[in-house]
């Protein structure tokens, strides 16, 4: 539940001192869980690490979203293609640290310190202003007036039934290509992690299709590309035929959700962190869906546990193109807001 909170926070706050305090217990956290004396130590530090993290995140991405109030979508494509980059990058370091011999807890107290370095950087940083000049009641009002906003609802909602694929649906996803399509776990890791490159290459694209086409119909396409994907991946036969599939979802993955997570913000300008914690809080829910796809899984095998997961771009297509909320959804809107040069705090 840290995620809506920060969320919040990034709109009362200082973003320069929520960023840089998350930041830091961040590092601290991951350099204790480094040097942690026992089991309870150590997990603790963990879930210290957690906690943090979101109000790392929030801040900074409040800030990110506030400095580019004219182009909300392309600083959003390259926040996510940052994240995913870090995922990737993640586990060839830590390779290549195992390679060279080095313990587990060299890295997680270098790592820690490299965050640490960060935060105290970020905290020489100019922010942009929260709305922590305003009133008490105002700010208040304002957020009520987000939390009720159609048009954060409708890209809330999209987000959350994208959020059905995320790190649940890569989880089946490995299981899916080493015991069913008969990968190796080894090749099958080297292929996710093709993935991840493809993905990369899609998001540098993002901002350009969506001026093209507009939020509405480039969210449908990729949905309905994601819905393609699922169904092939499953039911093409042979090995090359699969994994030709699943670069073509890489290639399209993250982009639903970089989408309408700036839409939502372009509809409340100055409160950017409240819709991030509105959005946070929404997809809460998916994380339980794993659990059924497991249940699906041991019942009628993985093939259908990953079928089940074509629920997720079915429920996003269904809110485009149903829903009178999705047929208004026009081109990238942005506020007379993005004209307006962000305030620095002080």
């Amino acid at each position: 539940m840290h995620g809506p909170l920060a969320g919040l926070l990034a709109d009362f706050v200082s973003r320069r001192v929520l960023a840089a305090a998350g930041g830091l217990g961040m590092g601290l956290a991951l350099v204790t869980a480094g040097l942690a004396p026992s089991f309870e130590v150590l997990m603790a530090a963990v879930a210290c690490m957690g906690f943090a993290s979101g109000f790392y995140g929030h801040g900074t991405e409040a800030a990110l979203m506030d400095m580019h109030r004219s182009d909300r979508t392309g600083a959003m494509a390259r926040l996510v293609t940052f994240g995913a980059a870090g995922n990737l990058a993640g586990p060839l370091l830590l390779a290549g640290a195992f390679w060279l011999g080095l313990e587990w807890r060299y890295m997680l107290v270098g790592g820690g310190s490299v965050i640490i370095a960060h935060a105290l950087l970020l905290a020489c940083q100019p922010f942009p202003a929260s709305l922590r000049s305003s009133d008490g009641p105002a700010r208040w009002r304002s957020v009520v007036a987000t939390v009720r906003e159609p048009r954060v609802l409708h890209c809330t909602a999209v987000i959350a039934a994208d959020n059905l694929l995320d790190s649940g649906f890569v989880a089946f996803l490995l299981l899916y290509l080493v015991d069913a399509v008969g990968l190796t776990p080894a090749t099958a890791s080297a292929v996710l992690g093709a993935s991840v490159l493809a993905k990369l290459v899609g998001l540098l694209f993002l901002p350009a299709a969506a001026g093209a086409l507009g939020v509405r119909r480039l969210g449908a396409a990729l949905a309905a590309g994601f819905l393609a994907a699922i169904v092939g991946l499953v039911l093409l036969p042979g090995v090359v035929p699969k994994l030709l599939v699943l670069m073509a979802f890489g290639l399209i993955a993250g982009g639903v959700y970089s989408l309408f997570k700036a839409e939502a913000m372009s509809a409340r300008p100055d409160n950017v962190g409240t819709v991030s914690g509105v959005i946070s809080a929404a997809g809460l829910p998916a994380d339980l869906f794993p659990l059924a796809a497991g249940v699906i899984a041991d019942a009628a095998g993985l093939r259908w546990a990953m079928l089940s997961f074509a629920l997720s771009p079915a429920l996003v297509l269904a809110l485009l193109v149903l829903t009178p909320a999705g047929r208004s959804q026009g081109r990238l809107s942005l506020s007379r807001e993005a004209e307006r040069p962000a305030q620095r705090a002080p």
